[in-house]
C-alpha cells in the first residue's frame, strides 16, 4: 500500500486521491458474507431450481470459522443475479453510506435463502468487497455471459442441493532439479538505494561487482547456510507445504519452483465472483488468463519464496557475462509450493478472496506456512480465518505494508494518514508482521539525502518505503507506540513484525510468450513485499529441520505456528537486548540462529522477551477499521467493555423474528466497527431494540 506521508494536509489530499484509485480496482457489486452454524458443510451450494432467476441467492463456501463453541460456523458467499447488473452496482458515494442499508434490506431474503439451504439461519451477514480486475476478466460478472450448472430437484423437493466441487490439480514436479537454469537481469540496482557489492576487489582497477544474493548471506539473513543444513544432499521435495498468497504466477518462467501444487480452485478472487467453475484460472495458467492481467507481483514474490537454481546472465558487449556459479533464488526451493490468486494488485480493502485464499492454503491444502505480500483492511471474516489457521497450525507472515514520503534519515515519518503503520493481516496477533532493513542495516522507512541529489531523477523510487510498527500501531501523531496490551502478556518481542532484507533484491518477471527463451529477472525488487518470503522460506526451513521433534497433535496445532514464531523473534538481530526497535520490530532475521533453537527450547521461553503460549484469538473492532488506517487516533476503550458480536445458539424452533434481530444486532454492531466507532456494552441495548425493529418490519417470508 502507498500512502504519502510527510505531514496532514499533504497526507489527506494523497489519501483522497489513493480512495479514488481504488475505485478503479475494486468493484462495487457486493458480495455478501454469510455465518452460518450447521453440520451441513459442502464446498459450494447451488439452487437445485429456478437458477435463471434474479432473485435466487448463491451460495460458496469460503471460510470454515475456529472450532470453538463461541465461534464456530462457516462464512459463504452469497449473491443475486440482478445485484450484478450494472445499473445496481454502488457508486463510491453509497459505498461510503448505503451498502451497509442495501445488506440490511437483503438480509431478509437471503436468511430464508440460508434457512432453505442450511435448515438454520444465519448468525450473521457483512458486506465484503470483490476486486473489479480488468475489463476482460470482469466480464465474468456479466450475468448474460455467466452460465450456471442446473441440477435435478432431489426427493423431498428440497429448493437447495450440495454440489461437490473436486478440484482440478496441476502438480508440476520437476526431473532436473539439479541442473541450473539461465536467467537473464533486465534492470540493474536503484542507485537511490545502498547496491551492496561481493568487495573481494580491493584495487581501484575497476568497480566492485553487485552482489545479486546479498539478502542471502550470513552477514544478512543466513538463509544460505540454513538452506544448505536442510536440503543438503536431499533430491527429492521437503515435507514441509507453504502457501502464497499473491496475484498469481506465470509458470512458463523457468525459474518459478521446482515443485509446485496448482489448481483452479485456488483462484480466490474468481471464486469469491463466483464465476463458473470451468472458468476459474488455475494461479500458474497465465496464458489462459486475461491478456490484461498481471501476476508480475506474484512471480517477483514466489522466486524470493521457492525460486530454483538459476545463473543470472549480464549484458555486456560481449552478451556472454554470467555470474560465476550456480545459486538458489528461493529460500526454500524444495519446498512444495500452493500459489493462491487473492487479488489483481497487492492490496485487499475487505474483500472475501482473502480470508478464502487463508481458508484455502490452511484447510485444503494443509499449508505449514503462508506468506502473504498484500495487505489492506479487515473484516470479520477475515478476522474467523486468521483464528482457524493459527489453530490449525498454520502460521502466516505478511507485510507491513509500503508507503511513500520525502522525509531522510533522522526524521521519523510520521502522519495522519498510514503513520508508517502495519496494514491486516500482518496486524494481526497471531501473524507475524515483516517490515524492510537495508543491506545497510538502517530502516527501510528512511534513506538517504546524498543519494536523492546525485539522481533527482528518481525521486519516486527513493521515497518508496516500507512500513514498521507493532500491532498496536502508532496512534496519530502521538509519539508513543501503542502496544496491544493482550498481545503484549506473551512477552516484549511477540507485538513486533520482524526485518528481512530491502530493496534491490532480484524480481523475477513474466515472459513475454511461451517461446521466450530470455527469462528475466530485475535487481530493483523492493518493498515489504520482497521481505515477506525470506521469512516465510526461514520458516518453512526451521519446521522441516525440527518436525519429528514434534507429536502429530502438536504438528496439527497452534503449537506448530506459535514455536515458530517464537524461534524466528528469540533469534533475530538486536542492538539492545530483548528490547524490541522502533523500527526493526523483534530484529533483523537470522536463519541460521534461528535452526539452532529446537522445539524443546522454544517451548521452555518463559522470559521478559517472549513467552511459548497460545495466543489470544483476534478480534475485529473499529480498531481494525478503513477509517482507523487513515486517520489513526487511539480508541481507549478496553477489550472487557466493548459491545460483542451474539453468535450464542438459537433453539431450532427460534421464530424468524427472533432469528431476523440477532441477523440485524450483529450487522448494525459491524457496521459501528467498519466504520471506525467502538460501542461499549452499555450500547448493546440500543443496538437490540433497533434490530427488533428492523426484524418487525422486514418482509413476510416467501
Amino acid at each position: 500500500m502507498r500512502v504519502f506521508v510527510p505531514g496532514f494536509s499533504i497526507a489527506l489530499a494523497t489519501g483522497l486521491c489513493t480512495c479514488s484509485l481504488l475505485t478503479n480496482s475494486v468493484s462495487f457489486n457486493q458480495r455478501l458474507m454469510v455465518k452460518v452454524r450447521s453440520n451441513l458443510r459442502p464446498d459450494e451450494m447451488l439452487p437445485a431450481a429456478k437458477l435463471s432467476s434474479k432473485d435466487a441467492w448463491h451460495f460458496r463456501h469460503v471460510v470454515e470459522a475456529p472450532q470453538d463453541p463461541a465461534d464456530r460456523g462457516d462464512w459463504y458467499v452469497a449473491w443475486r443475479t440482478k445485484d450484478l447488473e450494472e445499473k445496481n452496482a454502488l457508486t463510491l458515494s453509497q459505498l461510503l453510506s448505503r451498502r451497509w442499508q442495501w445488506a440490511r434490506s437483503a438480509a431478509p431474503s437471503l436468511a430464508d435463502a440460508t434457512y432453505r439451504a442450511f435448515g438454520v439461519y444465519p448468525l450473521m451477514i457483512e458486506p465484503n468487497l470483490i476486486f473489479h480486475g480488468n475489463p476482460a476478466q470482469h466480464e465474468h460478472d456479466n450475468p448474460l455471459s455467466v452460465h450456471y450448472e442446473t441440477r435435478a430437484a432431489q426427493a423431498g423437493n428440497s429448493a437447495y442441493q450440495p454440489s461437490s466441487f473436486i478440484p482440478e490439480h496441476r502438480t508440476r514436479v520437476s526431473t532436473s532439479q539439479g541442473t541450473p537454469v539461465l536467467v537473464e537481469v533486465d534492470g540493474q540496482p536503484s542507485a537511490v538505494w545502498p547496491i551492496p557489492t561481493n568487495g573481494s576487489d580491493t584495487t581501484n582497477s575497476k568497480q566492485r561487482a553487485y552482489e545479486p544474493f546479498w539478502y542471502q548471506t550470513d552477514s544478512y539473513s543466513q538463509l544460505a547456510t540454513a538452506r544448505e543444513r536442510v536440503i543438503s544432499g536431499k533430491k527429492k521435495e521437503l515435507h514441509v507445504r507453504v502457501g502464497i498468497l499473491d496475484t498469481g504466477l506465470d509458470d512458463r518462467q523457468v525459474a518459478t519452483p521446482l515443485f509446485v501444487d496448482e489448481s483452479r480452485k485456488a483462484d480466490a478472487d474468481g471464486w469469491v465472483h463466483g464465476w463458473p467453475r470451468n472458468q476459474l484460472w488455475a494461479p500458474g495458467q497465465a496464458e489462459e488468463m486475461s491478456k490484461t492481467a498481471n501476476p508480475s507481483h506474484g512471480m517477483a514474490t514466489i522466486g524470493l519464496l521457492a525460486g530454483r537454481k538459476i545463473i543470472l546472465k549480464t549484458q555486456d558487449a560481449s552478451n556472454q557475462s554470467r555470474t560465476s556459479s550456480p545459486t538458489w533464488l528461493g529460500g526454500v526451493p524444495l519446498a512444495r509450493v500452493v500459489p493462491v490468486r487473492v487479488s489483481s494488485d497487492p492490496i485487499s480493502l475487505g474483500t472475501a478472496a482473502v480470508a478464502y485464499g487463508i481458508d484455502y492454503a490452511s484447510r485444503i491444502e494443509h499449508c505449514d506456512v503462508i506468506s502473504m505480500s498484500n495487505g489492506g483492511t479487515p473484516t470479520q471474516t477475515w478476522v474467523d480465518a486468521v483464528n482457524a489457521a493459527y489453530d490449525r497450525g498454520t502460521a502466516i507472515f505478511a507485510a507491513e505494508g509500503d508507503f511513500l514520503s520525502f522525509l531522510p534519515y533522522g526524521w521519523r515519518p510520521d502522519g495522519l494518514i498510514v503513520p508508517a503503520s502495519p496494514v491486516y493481516p500482518a496486524a494481526f496477533r497471531r501473524v507475524i508482521g515483516v517490515t524492510g532493513v537495508t543491506s545497510e542495516f538502517k530502516s527501510y522507512s528512511g534513506n538517504s539525502l546524498a543519494r536523492l541529489f546525485q539522481h533527482l531523477n528518481l525521486i519516486s523510487t527513493w521515497g518508496f518505503r516500507g512500513s514498521y510498527g507493532p500491532d498496536g500501531w502508532l496512534a496519530g501523531l502521538n509519539p508513543r507506540v501503542n502496544v496491544d496490551e493482550v498481545e503484549a502478556k506473551w512477552g516484549a518481542l511477540r507485538p513486533y513484525p520482524i526485518a528481512a532484507y530491502s530493496p534491490n533484491v532480484p524480481w523475477l518477471s513474466t515472459p513475454a510468450s511461451a517461446n521466450n527463451a530470455k527469462d528475466k529477472v530485475a535487481l530493483t525488487g523492493s518493498g515489504t513485499s520482497a521481505a515477506t518470503p525470506q521469512v516465510a522460506a526461514a520458516a518453512a526451513l526451521w519446521l522441516e529441520y525440527h518436525q519429528k521433534e514434534f507429536s502429530p497433535a502438536e504438528w496439527n496445532s497452534w503449537c506448530k505456528a506459535e514455536a515458530v514464531y517464537d524461534a524466528l523473534l528469540i533469534s533475530a538481530k538486536r542492538d539492545h537486548g530483548d528490547k524490541p526497535d522502533l523500527y526493526f520490530g523483534a530484529g533483523l532475521l537470522k536463519a541460521q540462529d534461528a535452526m539452532n533453537r529446537n522445539y524443546a527450547s522454544v517451548q521452555t521461553l518463559q522470559s521478559k522477551a517472549l513467552r511459548f503460549g497460545r495466543m489470544a484469538p483476534d478480534e475485529f473492532s473499529g480498531n481494525d477499521s478503513f477509517w482507523r488506517l487513515l486517520f489513526r487516533a487511539p480508541a481507549n476503550v478496553p477489550d472487557q467493555v466493548r459491545a460483542q458480536l451474539d453468535q450464542s445458539d438459537l433453539p431450532k424452533n427460534a421464530p424468524r423474528e427472533e432469528a431476523l434481530a440477532r441477523i440485524y444486532y450483529n450487522m448494525l454492531l459491524l457496521q459501528k466497527w467498519h466504520g471506525g466507532s467502538i460501542p461499549k456494552k452499555s450500547a448493546e441495548a440500543g443496538l437490540r431494540a433497533k434490530a427488533w425493529q428492523l426484524a418487525k418490519a422486514a418482509k413476510p417470508a416467501l
